[in-house]
């Protein structure tokens, strides 16, 4: 394809709903809002305060107000946390003196409703009376568990008004720790640090400096290599490039697939903190371009057989949270992390590189082959001295660090590069194509949320 010729940097939730901030809670000690951080989500917290009554059923109810007609099949949940049939943790919290708690989910189709009540054994401890739009639709949500040993005592004294075991009023109004049910920990980088950031160029990192960095390995016709970048999105997920997976036309088997989280040294075994992990699938979009002629969906998700433990070393990365119009962060840099390619080796050890967005007008002003190659789902960056990412770092994060809060949000994906006929490789004397992870997010949290519910 002449001067213009391209070549790929072949190393080998739910619905958004889109607030600002979380609703307001009518009863913050009692109830509360929280958000996946990973996927979006918007559910809510009921804590239950001790004393909790003893040798009877607990029964909770929670009443839900909506502003327009659910017409759907309705798909909130109120579920024990940590309960699936096992009530040893109810039974542990009646013995303790400890609160319990319960996950309130909202069904993505609809639009969020608010808590009206909230009713524990028979006696309400939550009512919102700020509410003065038109209700149309009310759903009550039951909950009833039974400590062991109870369940042939199904009598009238667990819903009897007269319960001597009822929390009085003064110990609902002690206090409760909510516990955090999303990943607070998203785009933290502890180490980051440590390290002192060049804006350009190629940067040593450090150990946990990057712990959603994922270290991808094929093991095709017995040879066993480092093939790819990957980015932790959740404790299952792990996001890439699409052209990673491929092995010429073909797609590579789970099988032929190890991930290791948490690690450093590319090439030391057993390292302290890293975790291999195996893949149960492979889920690559469904709009990507088999014959790698463009980068505007060249994105995968790989799922883990099991959750990986967060750690210091192994954290997930935010995703992307703001606007997704590209203009607003035309001029930004972002940092790319990857165990590059010399000649035809690997770097032992992950480097860094600081790169900076230009706008879509000036990558295709550029060169003329970018337009076979972007599209209105991608961006360029890049500085076009011959540092930017090249072998070695396809599926890396293209992640951009927040200034009020610290936390890095993946905004693109390493995909491809035009093709230097020369030196046959990269030619880094151009941009970089990335794929906007930003105009991905739906599918990306459709992926997410399949595995999690």
């Amino acid at each position: 394809m002449n001067n213009a010729a391209f070549g790929i940097l072949f190393l080998v939730n739910f619905i958004n709903i889109g607030y600002s901030q979380l609703p307001q809670s009518p009863c913050p000690q009692y109830f509360q809002y929280q958000e996946n951080e990973i996927t979006g989500e918007i559910f809510g917290i009921v804590a239950i305060p001790p004393p909790l009554p003893k040798d009877t059923a607990l029964m909770l109810r929670v009443t839900l107000h909506y502003p327009t007609l659910v017409l759907s099949k309705y798909k909130a949940t109120l579920e024990l946390i940590r309960s699936r049939m096992d009530y040893a943790p109810v039974q542990q919290a009646i013995d303790q003196g400890k609160p319990l708690f319960f996950t309130l989910r909202f069904s993505p189709r609809d639009p969020l409703p608010i808590v009206k009540q909230i009713v524990f054994n028979n006696q309400l401890i939550c009512s919102d009376v700020r509410a003065t739009w038109p209700v149309f639709t009310s759903v009550d949500l039951e909950k009833t568990l039974y400590p062991p040993g109870l369940l042939s005592l199904l009598t009238n004294q667990s819903t009897s008004t007269n319960n001597p075991n009822r929390p009085s009023q003064e110990q609902l109004s002690q206090p409760i720790l909510f516990p955090s049910i999303s990943s607070g920990k998203c785009g933290i980088s502890e180490n980051a640090n440590l390290s002192i950031d060049i804006r350009f160029g190629w940067n040593k990192t450090y150990p946990g400096e990057w712990p959603w960095l994922v270290a991808i390995f094929s093991n095709l016709k017995g040879k066993f290599e480092h093939r790819c970048i990957g980015n932790l999105i959740s404790n299952k997920h792990i996001i890439t490039a699409a052209h990673c997976l491929k092995d010429g036309d073909k797609d590579i088997q789970v099988n032929a697939l190890s991930v290791y989280l948490g690690k450093y040294n590319l090439w030391l075994a057993n390292e302290i903190g890293s975790v291999k992990a195996n893949i149960s699938a492979i889920r690559i979009h469904p709009e990507f371009n088999n014959n790698f002629t463009n980068a505007d969906s060249d994105l995968a998700i790989l799922v883990l057989k099991n959750p990986v433990k967060y750690s210091d070393l192994i954290l997930p990365i935010c995703l992307w949270k703001d606007s997704t119009n590209l203009k607003k962060i035309v001029g930004e840099t972002g940092t790319i992390v990857g165990w590059r390619k010399y000649g035809k080796h690997y770097t032992g050890e992950p480097h860094k590189t600081i790169e900076q967005i230009v706008s879509q007008e000036n990558c295709l002003r550029s060169n003329p082959g970018f337009a076979e190659i972007t599209s209105n789902r991608t961006f360029c960056a890049g500085s076009r001295d011959g540092s930017g990412p090249c072998y070695g770092d396809s599926g890396s994060g293209f992640v951009i660090q927040d200034p009020k809060t610290e936390r890095y949000h993946l905004r693109g994906i390493v995909s491809l590069t035009l093709f230097d006929d020369k030196v046959r490789t990269c030619d880094l004397k151009q941009y970089v194509v990335y794929v906007d992870v930003a105009k991905h997010l739906a599918w990306i949290k459709k992926q997410i949320s399949n595995d999690l519910h």
